[in-house]
């Protein structure tokens, strides 16, 4: 049996930056990864991701200045900056460019399934087609987690993350589809750059109306579970990080910030563990405190903002794009990674006469 201070289930981006975090603190780690393809997403980062990596001019394939936003009936407002506000990664190059991080540090990577986990008093045991002891596991391995499974950690709400690559796209912007009979629940969209259109939604029914009505013939889909709202992130000789535990943005569904944020803090927290050789519950949830310190606040907004939008009907969508279109499009300084900044930067007049025009939207709270 191989002893590890730290295995560490998954190497995609909260993961790998992890395994590379602890590693540079001199700490033993292993990542155990399932697969050696990185995960395929659309990619989609805030600028922001500079304040912890230093990403290459190779790893970026578009900077974005405006994306476009579509309600049912075509009404159009741009969200847009002077400055990029977000980037298209290569996603692939990018996810092997964290790994080999991670790797030339001195983290070890195994790529085998993770099957099985078990705490026992002096350490977290972790079964694959060998066994691997940690004093510490992390669960990073996404939003179906084993390690969330087997220790009985409640789950995130899964929708359905869909992704169709064409041969050829005929947009020019990021397009945003806020239309409710692509998804009730979310929204679809347009990246020519990736030649994809996409959608998160709860019922994949919509998926064929939505491509008969942009008109797109797919030839590859990809699917990829999103999870929202969190769920608990710590226990006995254990943390989750990132999608395991549902640290992803509940608007766009996008997790790369969030993960590297509390990556973070999941390794200041074990290095201090390490330190003082705790490893209970108690001293561990810690880790939860503080990245809900620092990420908590908006995602319990933006989980708010979801719910008013799923009430809304394609008519209210319509009117809200005509009501504050045009104000969206004046707001320059914004925090991508804050959307619930935006809605607080409307005329809060004009706020409060579209609530009470739509007064059924501050009432009747059943939310499948």
């Amino acid at each position: 049996m191989k002893k590890f201070d730290v295995i560490i289930v998954g190497a995609g981006v909260a993961g790998s930056y992890l395994g590379y975090l602890l590693t540079k603190k001199g700490l033993k780690v292993l990542l155990l990864e399932k697969n050696k393809k990185i995960k395929k997403d659309s990619g989609i980062v805030s600028t922001n991701i500079n304040k912890f990596l230093k990403i290459k001019k190779e790893l970026i394939k578009q900077k974005i200045k405006r994306m476009k936003f579509v309600s049912p009936s075509n009404r159009i407002f741009y969200l847009k900056s002077k400055k990029p506000f977000a980037y298209v990664l290569q996603r692939k190059k990018f996810g092997t460019w964290l790994r080999n991080r991670a790797r030339e540090v001195g983290a070890k990577i195994i790529y085998e399934q993770c099957k099985k986990v078990e705490i026992t008093q002096n350490y977290a045991l972790v079964y694959g087609n060998r066994k691997y002891a940690g004093k510490v596991l992390v669960g990073a391995d996404g939003a179906s987690s084993v390690v969330r499974h087997h220790l009985s950690f409640k789950s995130p709400r899964i929708f359905n993350g869909l992704i169709y690559q064409t041969r050829k796209n005929n947009e020019q912007d990021i397009t945003i589809y806020l239309n409710k009979y692509f998804s009730s629940h979310f929204f679809a969209w347009c990246i020519p750059k990736n030649n994809e259109y996409g959608m998160i939604t709860k019922n994949t029914d919509s998926s064929i109306f939505f491509q008969k009505k942009i008109g797109f013939k797919p030839i590859d889909l990809i699917y990829s579970p999103i999870p929202i709202g969190c769920t608990k992130s710590f226990s006995n000789r254990c943390l989750l990080v990132g999608d395991a535990c549902g640290q992803v943005k509940p608007i766009t569904g996008g997790g790369i910030i969030y993960s590297l944020i509390c990556s973070n803090t999941a390794s200041y927290v074990l290095s201090e563990a390490f330190e003082k050789n705790r490893f209970d519950e108690k001293f561990l949830s810690k880790y939860e405190r503080l990245w809900k310190r620092e990420i908590g606040r908006e995602i319990a907004l933006q989980l708010l903002i979801r719910k008013y939008y799923r009430k809304m009907t394609n008519k209210q969508v319509d009117v809200f794009f005509e009501m504050f279109g045009k104000d969206i499009e004046n707001i320059d300084n914004f925090n991508y990674d804050k959307a619930s900044t935006i809605i607080w930067k409307l005329p809060k007049i004009k706020i409060l006469k579209f609530l009470l025009k739509n007064i059924s939207l501050l009432f009747e709270w059943t939310y499948d």
